[in-house]
């Protein structure tokens, strides 16, 4: 069955005293570790997801692939949890020396200001680190996501630093996310109609406050600015374009697929509603039914800002923003507000001026998602690393196209594992130690084909591998543009610690490559062309793996001003 995309991307707060510091899209993000200490892995969790529901998964951190655990709904004398997945990046711990393999370190006060992509390197001990969110395969999207550092409790096991009592440990952090209704209308005479969606944005969680209202007043309000970039264009909006805004440096949103922006927007004032009220405008931007045209792509940005009104502009009896439009200046309140009748406290009605007060404040944060007709078939990044006799956690290593799938496997594939070949989801537990290349190709039932390589390592009982050479796992290199920043950090499996990364021939000019495996520059001008080279890594026991890699570098794009069209031969205007 072909369903609906759509790919949530997640800003977050930033104000240190209320939540972990993190800078950038959530899809694509920097944190900081603010817990007052060391610490030696991270949490992403969602909940209201399964395992099956996760696709891509970020591997480029100091802590390598993450694994996913999944909780399912319970209730526990008489108090129900919900179902919860959780993205878990750890570090091994070694108990004869009491010593973790990694460590992001504390950061100091004040936090640094990232540009949200430079925590990348995992040789750096700033106490900052970068992750993605990943991707959902599935039309359902998390009831709420949370982010949680994890820190040594004192016996080698990680915990959530919220949970430990030192300093002020910095609770989790909670966004509200993009609900989307989605209905598919019934065919009218043989003619698929094309799906209705229907977005919802859940009032934003209060910050803390001095004193909060009481239960039988206004919660505090926000402002959400939705913002809506309509493309008429049948090219695909890629989770990497939304993950990375301007990949390609030219200065727009590679999501805009070349197309001028065609932006409308709007302002809502969201406001928690006294208990016991009929639930009423303000309690949720609940947005409008909106049919998505398969030739068009929609791209919505929910922005949240604080709500700046002078105490004026509450009821005094009720607690409730009276200002609750925004003018043309996306600052003050409209002109059509200009006499609000309000209430004080003693219960005497007077106007207030809404134009003249600053009523958009700090912004807090966003959502970011994109709509399309259908869901190209595709394959998740990679696949967790496992454990002899340790189950593997349900995953959807297929996801997208047109169901049902017909999907096989090449290559050294895990023993005790199995992929449906209907449904792409693979489970099992291994029964053998070692590192296995292998490749699923999948075929949806529209006749759309593709192969994905991938290469994972198994220990056995005890945590060992039984082929200790190490082995390149980074399948593919990202395309390079000229003039462009390019980072990647390459990974391996198997082998023993630390690493050492060498390449030959020399890389394009502007590139270089780290002993610890860092791909980094900027492509120089006269390097567009694909360049092939052969990557080492070799291991502490000077055991060696080589791989032949191809780099792609395109030329920087041009930009051109209508009437002026881009003449793709030349890469120049006319």
């Amino acid at each position: 069955m072909k369903y609906l995309k759509y790919l949530p991307i997640l800003l977050a707060f930033s104000t240190p005293s209320q939540a972990t510091v993190m800078y950038g899209t959530l899809g694509n993000f920097d944190v900081i570790n603010d817990t007052g200490r060391d610490a030696h892995g991270f949490e992403i969790e969602y909940e209201g997801l399964h395992s099956t529901d996760i696709g891509y998964t970020w591997t480029y951190s100091r802590y390598g692939n993450p694994s996913l655990v999944e909780i399912p709904a319970a209730t526990v004398n008489g108090v129900a949890t919900p179902l919860k997945t959780i993205v878990r990046y750890t570090t091994p711990y070694d108990n004869a020396t009491h010593k973790w393999a990694a460590t992001s370190n504390a950061a100091t006060f004040p936090w640094m200001v990232t540009a949200a992509h430079q925590c990348t390197n995992p040789l750096s001990t700033d106490g900052c680190e970068h992750f993605v969110n990943g991707i959902f395969t599935s039309a359902i999207t998390p009831k709420s996501v949370s982010y949680h550092w994890l820190v040594d409790n004192g016996t080698g096991t990680l915990v959530r630093a919220e949970t430990l009592g030192f300093l002020t440990p910095p609770p989790a952090i909670n966004i509200p996310v993009f609900q989307p209704t989605v209905v598919q209308p019934a065919p009218i005479k043989n003619v698929v109609q094309p799906p209705v969606v229907k977005a919802v944005v859940a009032v934003m969680p209060a910050p803390k406050e001095p004193v909060e209202p009481a239960p039988t007043q206004w919660g505090t309000p926000h402002w959400v600015k939705v913002i809506k970039t309509t493309l008429h264009s049948a090219k695909a909006v890629d989770a990497g374009v939304l993950i990375n805004e301007d990949k390609n440096g030219d200065g727009i949103p590679d999501w805009q697929n070349g197309e001028p922006s065609q932006v409308e927007s709007e302002w809502y004032l969201v406001q928690k509603e006294p208990v016991g009220k009929a639930v009423g405008p303000k309690a949720a931007h609940k947005g409008a039914a909106e049919k998505v045209n398969p030739n068009e792509k929609v791209t919505r940005k929910y922005e949240f800002y604080k709500y700046a009104g002078k105490a004026l502009s509450f009821d005094g009896e009720t607690h409730e923003a009276m200002c609750d439009a925004v003018g043309k200046d996306n600052l003050h309140g409209s002109l059509a507000l200009a006499a609000v009748n309000v209430t004080d406290a003693q219960g005497n009605s007077y106007n207030y001026d809404c134009s003249t007060d600053a009523i958009v404040g700090d912004y807090i944060g966003a959502n970011m998602v994109a709509f399309a007709a259908a869901a190209p078939l595709t394959a998740i990044e990679v696949i967790d690393n496992g454990q002899v006799g340790h189950q593997y956690v349900a995953r959807s290593v297929v996801s997208g196209g047109n169901t049902p799938y017909h999907i096989t496997t090449n290559g050294q594939f895990p023993s005790g594992l199995s992929i449906d070949p209907l449904t792409g989801i693979l489970t099992g537990s291994p029964t053998v130690s070692g590192v296995f290349t292998f490749s699923v190709n999948a075929t949806d039932a529209d006749g759309t084909a593709i192969t994905k390589a991938y290469t994972i390592s198994i220990t056995d009982v005890n945590g060992n591998i039984n082929n200790p050479t190490p082995t390149i796992s980074t399948q593919l290199l990202d395309k390079g543009v000229i003039g462009a920043i390019y980072y990647l950090q390459l990974t391996a499996v198997s082998g023993t610690a630390p690493f050492t990364w060498t390449v030959a021939p020399a890389l394009p000019k502007g590139l270089s490559l780290s002993a610890g495996g860092v791909l980094s520059g900027k492509p120089a001008a006269g390097t567009v062309g694909v360049k092939t080279f052969t990557i080492t890594v070799t291991d502490k026991n000077k055991k060696s793996n080589s791989k032949l890699f191809a780099l792609s570098i395109a030329d920087k794009p041009v930009v051109c001003v209508a009437p002026k069209v881009l003449n793709p031969a030349t890469n120049t205007c006319k």
